[in-house]
């Protein structure tokens, strides 16, 4: 299997160095907002595009793009850039209103509220950010696009810009003496111009290969089976984003509602969300450097041997012995050093309360046990 493994150090590589800089700027972020509510609100804010992403950009969407697209771009070139350009179309219409329509929901609630600052800040950078949204969805699906024309190094890279935007623009705010507050909304802005680059460079990439049209007419039929398909892989793959919602809300729940569930105090405060979002970070660094890689990799592959069931199970099994050659020893040694790991990422100056670190330290050891089996799951589902 050259192809998978190669495809797999290519994904891996540029995934882990998108990783580093992910890590080091959370490293800056955290000694700014630390376990604090402003914390809570970026880390909101910040989640809800990208759950959309891996909703319909990188994840249900994709899984069910790919391989009618891989099967036209062998079979009907002409077609596959028809195809293709109208599932980009149609999704950049649909995120986009989408968009509209949240942000005019999070206007109403912005201007109902009442004096509660923390709340209104929460508010505020969710609608700085969710035009993040159909521009991350877009980059996602152009980056299906050159996997299956075999080039995986941009969309691997993408996140390396986005990194690379938001630690500039911290440490800008820390060296110009900037608040919590200040800062949040400059590093969302930063974060828009991220997406706007990433955008640029997805499609300056995909150029010499395909060239995108609005005459896709003809594939209107084709783009109606990838929406039949969508549905039930949306069912598989978007269960672990609705939790991650969820958990999202729960954490989030003394900000935006208040301190009580059905009659009950929450146990939650106003700094779980910190606590919550830069944890879920560490968990995601294998994830993403290996369990996603191999899943990335080895997709097109699949659709490729698909009516070879010799070779489909072949592939299939290559790539779980991969993510479970290290995915298993990843969820192992993440649960073995996460009181450490979670000491050396958020102490020190400007970092997380002694109380915010063993919260963390327990949130990483719920997350880690699971990393193989999440590595797993995303082979599995495109399967």
């Amino acid at each position: 299997m050259p192809d998978l493994e190669r495809n797999t150090r290519t994904v891996a590589g540029m995934t882990l160095l998108s990783r580093v800089f992910g890590l080091a700027r959370d490293l800056v972020l955290v000694r700014i907002f630390a376990d604090t509510p402003v914390g809570s609100a970026f880390n909101a804010a910040f989640a809800l595009p990208n759950l959309f992403r891996r909703l319909f950009g990188e994840g249900a969407l994709s899984a069910a793009f790919i391989p009618r697209y891989t099967t036209l771009h062998r079979d009907d070139p002409e077609l596959s850039r028809k195809y293709a350009s109208l599932v980009i179309a149609a999704l950049v219409a649909f995120t986009g209103a989408l968009t509209i329509a949240g942000e005019l929901a999070l206007l109403a609630w912005l201007t109902s509220e009442g004096d509660d600052p923390d709340r209104a800040l929460s508010i505020r950078l969710m609608m700085l950010l969710l035009p993040l949204m159909p521009l991350v969805c877009t980059v996602a699906i152009l980056g299906g696009v050159l996997q299956v024309n075999k080039r995986f190094a941009v969309p691997a890279a993408a996140p390396i810009v986005l990194n690379v935007c938001m630690i500039a623009t911290a440490l800008g705010a820390i060296a110009a003496g900037a608040d919590a507050h200040r800062a949040a909304h400059a590093i969302a802005l930063a974060t828009l111009a991220a997406g706007c680059i990433q955008l640029a460079w997805a499609l300056l990439a995909l150029r010499p290969l395909v060239r995108l049209t609005t005459a896709f007419t003809d594939a209107r039929d084709e783009a109606s089976q990838t929406l039949r398909r969508f549905l039930p892989v949306l069912l598989g793959m978007g269960t672990l984003q609705l939790n991650t919602l969820a958990d999202t809300l729960l954490a989030m729940w003394p900000v935006w509602i208040g301190p009580t569930l059905l009659g009950n105090p929450v146990p939650m405060d106003d700094a779980s969300n910190a606590v919550l979002g830069f944890t879920q970070r560490l968990y995601q660094f294998p994830l993403g450097v290996f369990g996603i890689a191999v899943a990335t990799a080895a997709f097109p592959q699949l659709v490729r041997d698909a009516k070879d069931p010799t070779a489909f199970g072949a592939t299939l099994v290559r790539g779980l012995r991969l993510s479970l050659f290290i995915g298993l020893p990843a969820s192992i040694g993440l649960w073995l050093v996460r009181d450490d790991l979670v000491a050396v990422m958020f102490s020190g100056a400007g970092g997380f309360s002694e109380d915010g670190l063993t919260r963390a330290s327990a949130v990483l050891a719920g997350y880690a046990l699971a990393v193989w089996a999440y590595s797993l799951n995303h082979l599995l589902t495109r399967a």
